[in-house]
Parts: structure tokens; C-alpha cells; sequence
């Protein structure tokens, strides 16, 4: 049986209608002031996992944006960015010929804007940091000197490990000891140089999250260049160099950590090493006792247009993994005797050096559709190229670790 029991009896004996009213009244805001905080609590909540979409979202693009390719150290740079690479190379001579001191907003009607400039007197170091909006990118760019023969001829040039003095910048350990060319390695370390540069890449990065980001250099800038994009790679970027002319950098164990460690570890998804070389440039086979580390990108001469691929296409362009290959993946380092020195310093070599004659080769190949740019490594088997640019001597017979 249910008994109904008047709203007086349920509230408490004695209590006034008015009380009773005002009590109803007070409970009603209550509940209508709690459901608007639970509504703007569910709101909120709503609102945070939006953000933690779009923050995902974000940081998925920007993933994709710094690691723009799956592995950068087997990925091949089109002819258009080499071209790009190489034009920047002779821009920054131009700041050393005009005596500049700073960008002074210098812009071009390619979009190209340099942000930062730099030149040590003391070091020899002249580097400039630009971007381009149009084609995405942020390129460290380093010019060479004209002191050159002297640097690479000097047999006192000490060895040493890569990175700053206090070795905030450094390669992981691993077996043996590779060192570098003092020269360079303080080139790019000392003076504040690396700290400036790296601050800039950071402050550019976060203002172009999906720009590419390269470097690049000429002659003794191309080593510079080499060291920054390690440097950079090691701080977790993503980073292509494309540099032309390039000495040799190391020593033996400097080459066998980028063939042993490199191509296995996180690096080889962030970092890519291009070195291209123009027929007889005499630069990139200095300085002795020295060895390369990254692959080369080699321009034969006209001498080696008459040679023919099987689509009887000239053979103008061929890409060496390592410089030195790997057998173990069947690839071939440079063909015998690329590294003979008997015409040292000769004027063909000389004018091969230039950064114009790179740019020059480059934008003809570019013109000529005939010619194909390369997508792949030279194989064992297909490593049959003639690499004697002279009447005399002879073709070179000697074994190639002889000129490693």
C-alpha cells in the first residue's frame, strides 16, 4: 500500500510555505547552474581532444615536412636541385667579391632570400643562410677560398676528431677513430661559427616547418658544407648536401663510419651526402693521406659522350655509392686511376674547378633532354667506364686502393 505523505511532512514538520518555496527556487539555480558547468565541462573535454587531433595532425606534417624523404642517404637529388645547389655556390662568391658584410637584403627574382651572412677573417670562413618560399627550402651555403693549393698541399694539416671543442657536436662511438682535416673541422666549429649557424636553421625551421633543408658549398665550402650537414643530422634534422668540388674530408675510419654505421642507424634517414665532381677537377683528389665519405655524383668530360648506355643515350652522368662502393650491395666505387695525380694542378684540371664550369655543365645537361641524370648507383658489373681523359698516358691499370 503506498501512502502519500503532504510536501510539509516530507521537508520536516513546522516548515512555512515561503520557506519551502524559496528552498525549490534555490535547488533550481543550483541544478541549472550545475548543468551549465557540466556543459561547459563537456565542451572543454571536447575541445582539448580537437586540439590533440589537430597538434597530431600537426606534428604528422611536420614529421613529413623534416623527414621529406624515406631515406636520404640513398636518395638521389633531382637535376633541378642540383642546378639550385650549384647556382647558390657562385651567389655567395658574390658576397665575397662585393666585400659584404651582412645580407643587406638581398633578394632575387627566384625567390631567394638571404638571411644571414657571415664572414671570419681569421678563419677564412664565409657562409650565408637563405630561403626560398617558391621552392621550399633553406640552404646553408658556404664559398671556398682562394688560397686553395696552399691549404690542400700543406703535409703538416693535423687530424682531428669532428666537432666543437667541447664536443657538444659529435659523432657516436663506434669502432676506430675517425678524424678529419683540422682545417676544415675548425672552419665550420670554431669562433662561434657552428652555434650561429645552428640557431638560425632552428628560428628558420620554426618559421618555414616545411621547407627542405640543404647545404651546399664549392671547393673548400663543400667540405664546410659535408661537416654542417653531419653536425646537423646528429641534432636531428633532416639535411641534403649537394656541394661540388669537394676535397677529401677524413681519414680511413672517417669513410668506414659512413659505410659500416651510417647506412643502418636513424642518421641514414635524416642525412644525405652528394658530391659532385666536374671530369678532371684536381680539387676533389687532395688532399693526400685523406679519403672521401658520402656518394659522388661524377660529370665526365666531353671525352666520354661517345660512350653509349643500351638505350644509346651518352654517358654523362654516373653516381659512385660511398666513392669507394660496397661490394657487399654490389655497387662500384670510382673507376681505376680517378684518383691519379700525374697531371696535378694541370690548366684543364684548374678550369674544371671553377663553380662557373659546374654551373655551366649542369644547365647543359639540364638544356639537353638526351641525357639523363642519375637514379642509381653503378653496379659491379656495368663498372666498365674509361677513365683515361688523356691522349697520354695511357689507360690507368692501377689497382684502386692504391689511390684511396
Amino acid at each position: 500500500m503506498t501512502i502519500d505523505l503532504p510536501m510539509q511532512a516530507t521537508m520536516g514538520p513546522g516548515l512555512p510555505p515561503s520557506f519551502l518555496s524559496a528552498t525549490s527556487s534555490m535547488f533550481g539555480r543550483i541544478h541549472r547552474q550545475l548543468a551549465v558547468c557540466l556543459i561547459l565541462v563537456l565542451l572543454l573535454h571536447q575541445g582539448q581532444q580537437s586540439n590533440s587531433v589537430l597538434a597530431q595532425q600537426d606534428e604528422s606534417e611536420m614529421l613529413d615536412s623534416t623527414i621529406w624523404r624515406k631515406n636520404a642517404w640513398t636518395s638521389f637529388p633531382t637535376l633541378d636541385e642540383t642546378v639550385e645547389m650549384a647556382r647558390l655556390s657562385g651567389v655567395v662568391y658574390d658576397f665575397v667579391k662585393q666585400k659584404k658584410n651582412a645580407c643587406e637584403s638581398y633578394k632575387d627574382d627566384l625567390g631567394t632570400t638571404c638571411e644571414w651572412y657571415y664572414h671570419d677573417v681569421t678563419l677564412g670562413t664565409q657562409v650565408m643562410i637563405v630561403t626560398n618560399a617558391k621552392l621550399k627550402y633553406i640552404a646553408v651555403v658556404y664559398a671556398g677560398t682562394d688560397d686553395i693549393r696552399t691549404t690542400l698541399e700543406d703535409v703538416d694539416v693535423h687530424k682531428k676528431k669532428f666537432g666543437d671543442k667541447a664536443q657538444t657536436v659529435h659523432l657516436p662511438q663506434t669502432d676506430g677513430k675517425p678524424l678529419v682535416h683540422g682545417g676544415f673541422d675548425n672552419a665550420v666549429f670554431d669562433h662561434g661559427i657552428w652555434m650561429n649557424v645552428y640557431q638560425h636553421v632552428k628560428k628558420l625551421q620554426r618559421r618555414h616547418p616545411f621547407s627542405r633543408l640543404w647545404t651546399t658549398g664549392h671547393s673548400l665550402g663543400a667540405a664546410n658544407a659535408v661537416l654542417t650537414s653531419v653536425a646537423l643530422s646528429l641534432e636531428g634534422y633532416s639535411v641534403t648536401s649537394i656541394n661540388f668540388g669537394c676535397p677529401r674530408i677524413g681519414n680511413d675510419a672517417w669513410t668506414e663510419f659512413f659505410r659500416q654505421y651510417v647506412p643502418s642507424s636513424k642518421i641514414a634517414g635524416r642525412l644525405g651526402i652528394w658530391r659532385v665532381v666536374l671530369g678532371t677537377d684536381i680539387v676533389p683528389r687532395l688532399p693526400d693521406f685523406f679519403t672521401h665519405a658520402g656518394h659522388t655524383i661524377q660529370l665526365w668530360s666531353d671525352s666520354h659522350h661517345h660512350k653509349k648506355d643500351d638505350d644509346q643515350h651518352p654517358i654523362v652522368v654516373q653516381a659512385f655509392y660511398n666513392h669507394y662502393g660496397d661490394a657487399t650491395l654490389g655497387y662500384a666505387g670510382v673507376p681505376k686511376g680517378w684518383s691519379k695525380r700525374s697531371h696535378v694542378w694541370n690548366p684543364l684540371s684548374l678550369a674544371a674547378h671553377h663553380i662557373c664550369k659546374y654551373n655551366e655543365f649542369l644547365q647543359s645537361i639540364q638544356a639537353d633532354h638526351d641525357i639523363d641524370w642519375v637514379s642509381s648507383f653503378v653496379t659491379v658489373e656495368n663498372d666498365q667506364v674509361d677513365d683515361d681523359e688523356w691522349v697520354n698516358p695511357p689507360d690507368d691499370v692501377y689497382p684502386q686502393a692504391y689511390f684511396r
